[in-house]
């Protein structure tokens, strides 16, 4: 086919959300295609080059590995390399035996030890990956070991999973290392629901210069284009020479928006989830709103009034946002022993109306997943937990442990034991029995580590201990539950809300950017149907608003 005929097949596709493929000999019959599906897996096959911004939970990774069995079948030796956030390896390599036939995977690089390697142990790790068709690493790993992994790769493809880690071109390890693979690369996929994660069309740009370098031109004509420039002459001198800085454009604000989706439109596809898959279940966003006790109230006040005035830099105003929000979630990580009424509240519903049901339990900080964990092993609650100092091991048993249906009731011969600070030589480490068993559980409390990839449709309920800074990261962790497979007629997100805090300030920011992202990528409907109910924030917005 050629150029023309790929995009008139292509774009009658996507319009009547449906086309006709042939059967793959690698694919298995887990693996079963909603309509929608086989215009992903076309886009991917014949766009060698592009990005998938599908809304979480709705099929990217099939779609992926099934148009990779596509192109495998037809060149035998063809490889896949996919690099994934860390928490997700193992998930991937289930996926690829689900997935496909006569098709092995391997995790490269892993290694729960954190003793420093030595260049030939390094080395080792690498070693008879020449019989493996799918290999899958991390970000991180890639950029440390770009020499081992790219040198034997010859015919292959490279997926980006959650390709927005990479969407910052000023990056001078990462980016770089990326773009060379992708060079190297016969085919380079983007996977991403939220590719524009704070809503930046830089985000945009760095993202087509990873996959189709030159597609949006050069950065300064870009900037031009659909930026609104104001040319500032400072008034200022630099203190070391004297002499006057030099002009600088401020920017405004966006133009021409509608024009730069119709330039990216051929090579990002993004539907709005209902038209993927009709039927996914609706998301009920609740606010509990909670009183704090006169003594946490006191506190939250005495912090507020001792960081707010002072904080004129970004830096300043955002550690006082932090010392802001921990002393509203967990006032016991500053020291203050005054009540947590939060946490009452989360035990509460977890033991009431949330009982017997899948919750996942969402904090942006790990202190506060912590003082949460303290909690629940004093009410003898079950749970796991993925948060980023836990092993890839670790994060894996955890996930596996929150899908099993039923879980196991606590033995009473387990004895949960918590290690003080002076012991542990850690403040606030646990170290849990309940978290390193195979027990099912019933809670998974996640930090952001959790809050990305991951296939966790077996929640019924999202609670919000704190809500995350940006869209993208809130879109991340309602989509953990809310995707194909889950059984649930509805997910309950539930945001803990302190009254006359952070908290409620945050829900009633309004997100500029919203508008920005809309227009500026095709199909970008909102995918989780809270838009009207919950203005998602990010920390510039936040700060305007509230400095």
């Amino acid at each position: 086919m050629d150029l023309t005929a790929i995009d008139t097949y292509l774009a009658r596709a996507r319009e009547q959300n449906d086309c006709t493929m042939r059967p793959c000999g690698l694919v298995t019959r887990e693996f079963l295609p909603l309509p929608a599906h086989h215009v992903g897996v076309a886009h991917l096959m014949l766009r060698p080059r592009m990005v998938l911004a599908d809304p979480t939970g709705c099929g990217k990774t099939p779609q992926t590995l099934v148009a990779y069995g596509y192109l495998k079948e037809k060149q035998p030796s063809f490889r896949l390399l996919v690099i994934t956030g860390k928490s997700s390896q193992f998930q991937w390599r289930d996926s690829v035996y689900r997935f496909l036939a006569g098709v092995n995977a391997s995790v490269i690089g892993y290694t729960d030890s954190k003793t420093k390697l030595t260049p030939a142990a390094r080395a080792a790790r690498y070693a008879d990956l020449q019989h493996c068709h799918v290999l899958i690493t991390t970000y991180a790993m890639l950029a440390k070991d770009e020499a081992h992994i790219l040198p034997p790769l010859k015919d292959f493809a490279v997926v980006y999973d959650e390709v927005h880690h990479v969407d910052n071109r000023k990056q001078q390890t990462l980016f770089p290392a990326c773009q060379r693979v992708a060079s190297k690369a016969k085919v380079a996929w983007g996977l991403s629901a939220t590719p524009m994660d704070n809503g930046k069309l830089d985000e945009l740009y760095s993202l087509f210069e990873l996959l189709r370098p030159g597609t949006l031109g050069d950065y300064p004509s870009f900037r031009k284009t659909y930026f609104v420039l104001k040319l500032v002459k400072p008034m200022w001198k630099d203190k070391k020479t004297g002499a006057r800085a030099r002009p600088f454009y401020e920017v405004l604000g966006t133009q021409n928006l509608p024009h730069l989706a119709a330039r990216i439109d051929k090579f990002y596809l993004r539907r709005p989830a209902e038209r993927i898959r009709p039927g996914l279940p609706p998301v009920t966003f609740t606010t509990d709103s909670i009183e704090l006790g006169p003594r946490q109230r006191h506190v939250y006040d005495e912090i507020v009034d001792g960081h707010w005035p002072d904080a004129k830099t970004k830096i300043d105003q955002l550690a006082a946002m932090v010392r802001a929000q921990q002393a509203a979630d967990a006032p016991e990580i500053l020291g203050f022993d005054v009540g947590n009424a939060k946490l009452d509240r989360l035990v509460e519903r977890l033991q009431t109306d949330l009982l017997g049901t899948k919750v996942l339990v969402y904090s942006k900080f790990l202190e506060v997943v912590r003082v949460i964990e303290r909690r629940l092993l004093k009410e003898k609650i079950l749970y796991a937990r993925i948060t980023g100092e836990d092993s890839v091991r670790a994060r894996d048993t955890a996930r596996e442990r929150f899908t099993l249906e039923r879980p196991t009731p606590p033995s009473p011969t387990v004895r949960h034991r918590v290690v003080t600070p002076e012991a542990s030589g850690d403040a606030g480490f646990i170290a849990d029995a309940a978290r390193t068993s195979s027990q099912a559980v019933n809670v998974l409390c996640i930090t952001d580590a959790g809050g990305e990839s991951l296939d966790l449709q077996a929640a019924q309920t999202v609670i919000l201990f704190d809500l995350p800074w940006e869209h993208g990261k809130f879109e991340q962790i309602v989509g953990r539950a809310r995707r194909i497979g889950s059984q649930h007629a509805n997910i309950l997100v539930l945001l803990l809300a302190a009254e006359g805090t952070l908290d409620e300030q945050i829900v009633h920011v309004l997100r500029a950017k919203e508008r920005i992202i809309r227009q500026a990528v095709p199909q970008g409907k909102e995918t989780v149907g809270l838009a009207e109910q919950l203005q998602r924030a990010d920390e510039d917005v936040l700060l305007e608003a509230l400095f």
